[in-house]
């Protein structure tokens, strides 16, 4: 099965939400329009009190909460099931003690009950406990604070001496927005003192409120044995060009229940973060992609895929597809046999050949000698402005990664090391990959491209037929007429924000070596509205 199918309970589910959100709007409403009277029956309400007062506040609190606890219950999280299990019940209890029969409430309370099954989105558990926790911390506060200053007031505050059961008693009603129509602040340090308990309630509700529906927060705790699978399951399947990143370190793992498929993924900001496609047998990737994204949405997660290929898969799934750039793919035949032969990379080769620089390639595994030369490297780059290490999608400089990489380094006359790029595998037949490109600063702008034209030659007689060189973000996002408008923003904010106009040169840069260009896209779920999240976790991420 592709897609999540709605069934008819899942519809039900939907209608006890709108039922449970139709009952908090009456209460509200009713707390706020209605007159009451002591003969007046909160009947459309989970939780009669004895006062006038109090029975409008409860109304609207009540009201409140169930009109909060509905769109947790429409989005079928199972703590918002137990919540309005616990809320009706209790609603209903007093109904009966106090003479009426609940009907609204039994009838909602079954349906629920027969719909348990449905309510299956969870909630992280640490981050209720925490909330609880802390909200039980602020009451435990406000109530040794209000306690306290009950008793500390003056007689002139409230015109009253307070004992200390008295005082926990105005402090717990103004603390539950109940109110102390009894109490007269003659003062303003009496005003504010009332109002500062009402505020401390208010925060310690939105916590707990807050905390019971957080999605779950899964942290990266990939096991040894389950990397290594991943590892086994790449080398027979991996087909991408990505494939070799999304066994790193910064990455966990969905399984088929076979073992024989997995998505690479990372869970940011309660955003899971894919890159590329499923890897495993062809007749798995389907089941694969639709296990994973329905294990995402038990999660209460937004799904997204970086840089995915198969896109008709997506369109199944109902995911949304956005344009992020085009990816260069040099041809190595068309590369040595015509690009490299014009005038500019006659001039580079030229240039450094004569100055007596040489291009090495160093196969692993490497010396201490040439590990210290590469970090030396990697630190000066580092101090050039605007210069950072990107992850996901990419690698770090880090010592187990490149002592196990091929090399190529660029050398001035003096065989000191200038530059190098490390090579990585692709699992794209025939095509040539890298990851590092470092400099120190400083160099003649030429150097790169020298060191580039000597290592494409190189794997061109090694026997590549292509090579990656990498992505152009956001090129060619707003040039075709059915380009998307979140298409079409996306490009005008590359080209108005510093901080993405940078990738511009990208662009300029990979165009001389005359690549083909192939599109790249990014999926996710949900609406555009859901985009600057997911493109802050991309940003996170990267």
């Amino acid at each position: 099965m592709l897609r999540h199918r709605e069934t008819a309970g899942d519809w039900l589910a939907r209608l006890a939400a709108v039922v449970l959100l139709a009952s908090g709007l009456s209460c509200v409403f009713r707390s706020l329009f209605h007159r009451f009277n002591l003969a007046a029956e909160l009947t459309n309400s989970f939780l009669p009190l004895g006062t006038i007062e109090s029975r409008r506040i409860a109304a609207l609190l009540i009201g409140l909460l169930l009109v909060y606890e509905s769109f947790h219950l429409w989005r079928r999280k199972k703590t918002a099931w137990y919540v309005a299990v616990l809320v009706l019940s209790a609603g209903a209890a007093l109904h009966l003690y106090h003479h009426h029969f609940p009907t609204a409430s039994v009838l909602l309370l079954a349906l629920l009950a027969a719909l348990r099954k449905h309510f299956s989105v969870r909630t992280e558990p640490k981050s209720i406990l925490y909330g609880l926790l802390g909200a039980a911390g602020i009451i435990g506060f406000a109530l040794g604070l209000g306690v306290l200053g009950f008793e500390l007031l003056d007689k002139r505050d409230f015109g009253i001496d307070f004992g200390l059961q008295q005082a926990l008693i105005c402090t717990v009603r103004q603390f539950a927005w109940l109110g102390n129509p009894d109490l007269s602040p003659a003062t303003r340090y009496a005003r504010w003192f009332l109002d500062a308990l009402t505020a401390l309630g208010m925060v310690s509700a939105w916590l707990a409120a807050v905390s019971l529906f957080r999605p779950v927060a899964f942290r990266c705790l990939a096991l040894p044995r389950e990397r290594a699978l991943a590892r086994r399951i790449l080398d027979t399947y991996g087909c991408g060009s990505y494939d070799y990143f999304k066994v790193s370190d910064d990455k966990s793992f969905f399984f088929t229940a076979s073992k024989k498929t997995f998505v690479a993924y990372r869970t940011i900001s309660g955003v899971a973060l894919a890159l590329g496609d499923p890897v495993g047998p062809q007749e798995e990737i389907e089941h694969a992609l639709a296990g994973f994204v329905d294990f995402c949405r038990k999660n209460d997660w937004t799904v997204a895929f970086l840089m995915p290929e198969r896109l008709e898969l997506y369109e199944k799934l109902r995911l949304s597809l956005i344009k992020t750039g085009e990816e260069a793919i040099i041809d190595l035949d068309k590369f040595v046999g015509e690009t490299s032969k014009k005038k500019y990379f006659r001039y580079v080769e030229r240039k450094f050949s004569q100055e007596g620089y040489s291009v090495i390639q160093h196969l692993p595994p490497h010396s201490e000698t040439i590990f210290s030369e590469l970090k030396s490297v990697w630190e000066e780059w580092l101090s050039i402005p605007h210069r950072r290490e990107y992850g996901f999608c990419q690698g770090r400089f880090d010592r187990g990664a490149v002592a196990s990489a091929p090399i190529f380094a660029l050398r001035d006359a003096e065989g000191r090391l200038i530059a190098f790029v490390t090579q990585v595998p692709s699992y794209r037949p025939g095509e040539g990959n890298f990851d590092l490109m470092r400099r120190r600063p400083g160099t003649h702008w030429g150097a790169m491209d020298y060191l580039f034209l000597c290592m494409l030659r190189s794997l061109h007689d090694q026997g590549f037929r292509t090579f990656n060189l990498g992505m152009a973000p956001f090129k060619g996002l707003a040039h075709a007429e059915q380009a998307a408008l979140a298409e079409k923003v996306l490009s005008q904010a590359a080209r108005r924000l510093p901080w993405l106009a940078q990738f511009a040169g990208l662009e300029q840069y990979k165009q001389k070596f005359e690549p083909r260009w192939e599109p790249r896209y990014f999926a996710y779920s949900g609406s555009s509205t859901k985009l600057p999240r997911v493109g802050l976790a991309v940003f996170r991420a990267m």
